[in-house]
């Protein structure tokens, strides 16, 4: 009687319809999963928008010294204020202070040449682009260091232009 059951067509349809129900059961709730993570992600980046890239003042839309008041989202400028073995703080024309995270795969140029994180040192100009973490820092992917002499951008809004302090674009 055993092997009757299995030999019918209608015992494996229902079988087949039971797999599919949990199969979409497991793909819902991976979806799921993503979305409360995205949206963690989201929330945490929202809360620390203000240190990732210095948020304007007096408020968000109003910009104090001219310009559209908006921040670069994925690029900073900067002054060096301390060097770690991991970490770069930064601080912008406008007084904002920005910890840059350097790992193995962030590429650091100075000119045209390749350098390492100990050649950094306080006061020197540098521009960074990354992405922004979840705890406030910026995750540099790239690093340029610009000789001392050179003047940084302020606000930190549209493209990144850098004068030497002679006036010439470099």
């Amino acid at each position: 009687m055993h092997h009757d059951i299995l030999k019918m067509k209608w015992f494996w349809v229902v079988v087949g319809g039971i797999l599919e129900i949990i199969l979409l059961l497991l793909v819902f709730r991976f979806g799921v999963v993503m979305g409360i993570r995205k949206a963690n992600f989201n929330e945490n980046w929202g809360r620390n928008y203000g240190r990732f890239f210095g948020e304007p003042r007096p408020g968000f839309f109003v910009s104090s010294g001219g310009g559209s008041g908006l921040r670069s989202a994925f690029g900073n400028a900067g002054t060096v204020i301390s060097v770690g073995s991991s970490t770069i703080v930064i601080k912008s024309n406008d007084n904002n202070e920005k910890t840059i995270a350097v790992d193995t795969s962030t590429v650091i140029r100075a000119g045209a040449s390749n350098a390492a994180i100990g050649d950094i040192h306080v006061g020197d100009p540098l521009v960074v682009i990354g992405e922004p973490s979840s705890t406030g820092e910026i995750e540099a992917k790239l690093i340029r260091i610009f000789p001392t002499d050179a003047t940084l951008p302020s606000g930190g809004s549209g493209p990144v232009m850098l004068y030497r302090a002679t006036g010439t674009s470099q």
